[in-house]
C-alpha cells in the first residue's frame, strides 16, 4: 500500500511590491466577499440582470459558485500555509473570480447594479466596476507571475 503525505509551506518569498499587491486584491476580494454574504439573499437576484441565463436554480448555484470561489482564492493572495495543488486551485480560482468580474462588469454597462457588493452596496455599472475589476486581474496576474518567477530562478552557486 503506497501512503501519500500531503506537505503544506508558504510558498516563494515575495517583495514588499508583491506582497502588497498580493494584499490589496486578498483585501478587495474580502469587501467583496463579506458584501455578498452580508445580502447573499438577494446576490442570485443581482446575478439575474448580470447573467445571459434567467433559471432560478442556476443563479443561486452560479451565486453560491462564486462566493465559494473568492472565499478559495484568499489563501494563495495571504500567503497562508497550504500545499501545493491547494497553491495552484487557489492563485487558478483568484484569476477566475477576477476574470468573471472583469467579464460582467465589461458586458453590462447598462445594468443598474454591478453586483460586485450584492445589493449591500449597489455600484452601477460602468467605468468603476471595470476600473475594479482590472486591478483584481492585473492584480493576481502580477502576483502569480512573481511567484513563478521566484520558483524557477536558478539558485545562485556559492563560491
Amino acid at each position: 500500500m503506497v501512503t501519500m503525505k500531503i506537505i503544506g509551506s508558504y510558498g516563494p518569498t515575495r517583495t514588499k511590491k508583491t506582497q502588497a499587491i498580493a494584499l490589496i486584491v486578498a483585501g478587495l476580494i474580502t469587501i467583496m466577499l463579506v458584501a455578498q454574504l452580508f445580502s447573499y439573499e438577494d446576490f442570485a437576484v443581482t446575478l439575474s440582470a448580470l447573467m445571459p441565463y434567467s433559471n432560478n436554480s442556476l443563479l443561486t448555484i452560479t451565486a453560491a459558485a462564486i462566493v465559494i470561489a473568492e472565499l478559495m482564492a484568499l489563501p494563495y493572495l495571504l500567503g497562508m500555509y497550504i500545499s501545493t495543488l491547494m497553491r495552484i486551485v487557489s492563485a487558478s480560482l483568484a484569476v477566475a473570480v477576477s476574470a468573471f468580474w472583469l467579464f460582467t462588469s465589461l458586458t453590462n454597462a447598462h445594468a443598474s447594479n454591478s453586483g460586485f457588493f450584492s445589493t449591500t452596496l449597489e455600484i452601477p455599472g460602468g467605468i468603476l466596476p471595470v476600473a475594479l475589476s482590472l486591478v483584481l486581474v492585473v492584480g493576481a496576474v502580477l502576483v502569480i507571475k512573481a511567484d513563478t518567477k521566484l520558483l524557477t530562478t536558478p539558485l545562485e552557486k556559492k563560491h
